[in-house]
């Protein structure tokens, strides 16, 4: 079972709206090797990156996204085995 079941919010009836839509020229020149007025430029691919590599953990990240993640397992098992079935799936 994924999502919330509750009246008038439900995973069973919910509506998904996509609103992606092609990147803009003005971006896309200047991230995109072979376009634009410097060609042979390009950052390539953009994201996001959380975190640095530390020895605080032996994952080699930082200690306070690891504990995060190691509770956020913990509620979710406790949900699904239904010890805390008031846990929502954002714990």
């Amino acid at each position: 079972r994924i999502g919330y079941e509750q009246d008038g919010f439900h995973w069973e009836n919910m509506e998904i709206a996509n609103h992606v839509h092609g990147q803009s020229v003005e971006i896309a020149q200047g991230v995109e090797a072979g376009q634009g007025l410097y060609a042979e430029e390009g950052a390539g691919d953009q994201g996001i990156m959380f975190g640095y590599a530390t020895n605080e953990t032996p994952e080699l990240m930082p200690a306070t996204l690891v504990y995060s993640h190691q509770i956020l397992q913990r509620l979710a098992q406790l949900r699904h085995d239904g010890t805390h079935p008031e846990l929502e799936p954002d714990a």
